[in-house]
């Protein structure tokens, strides 16, 4: 079902000019717990200059149903 998820968010991105960044591997020690690695991981991806109000982080079991909701929308 991956490439289904990445193609259901890559089409909601374009649809409202945000940037979508799938990450499929990370960089874990064992002694961090996996969603504070997946924190590190966004934030490594952002770049130096962050231009970013909002971040969306889901995991690869959610699906967006409504193309319609914006993020401003949703938090």
């Amino acid at each position: 079902y991956k490439p289904l998820v990445k193609a259901n968010r890559a089409n909601y991105c374009a649809r409202h000019g945000y940037t979508c960044l799938f990450v499929e591997e990370v960089e874990r020690e064992e002694s961090v717990a996996i969603h504070w690695t997946k924190m590190a991981e966004v934030i490594r991806n952002l770049g130096e200059d962050r231009p970013y109000e909002w971040i969306l982080l889901t995991d690869v079991d959610s699906y967006i149903m409504n193309f319609n909701m914006t993020i401003p929308m949703i938090v």
